[in-house]
């Protein structure tokens, strides 16, 4: 009787953990279908790359999700140009070649949305992997709380 007990609750706390039990995430979705999904716990960062359409040199903005809040932090850039402003946040400095602006920290909220250009070689970096955004499409970035069992769902896509 004990083990059947035991068993029991052990098959109770599976079923809770994987359809009850909330985690955070953060999809990436390509024109509405998700194509990429990561567990976060408390607060992750992740950048958007990509090669100014006018200016021909790289710009990278920096993200951080804290809850499920989306917030810009960053920019870095090789030249100043087209729309550039000369300063945001709280510092602009030179380092290495690049011109950063930080201390930004502009709230997005839940959903950031991208639409690439023909050659702009868009990418998202999370730790380490590389996301390569594909030319002339709409994106959005997403954070949500979700049973267990659809976010693993969500990352096998």
């Amino acid at each position: 009787m004990k083990k059947k007990f035991i068993a029991g609750a052990g098959v109770t706390i599976l079923i809770g953990v994987l359809f009850i039990f909330p985690v955070q995430v953060f999809t990436v979705s390509r024109e509405g279908t998700v194509i990429d999904a990561f567990i976060y716990r408390d607060q992750i960062n992740f950048s958007v790359q990509w090669k100014h359409s006018v200016e021909k040199e790289i710009w990278e903005e920096f993200f951080s999700i804290e809850g499920n809040d989306i917030t810009m932090n960053s920019t870095r850039f090789k030249t100043f140009g087209a729309g550039v402003p000369s300063s945001a946040g709280t510092d602009t400095y030179v380092k290495d070649g690049w011109v950063y602006m930080v201390g930004i920290n502009r709230e997005i909220g839940e959903e950031l949305a991208i639409r690439t250009g023909k050659d702009t070689n868009y990418q998202m970096k999370y730790h380490n992997d590389r996301l390569k955004l594909d030319a002339q499409t709409s994106y959005h970035i997403q954070t949500d709380k979700v049973s267990f069992s659809k976010a693993i769902f969500l990352m096998m896509r």
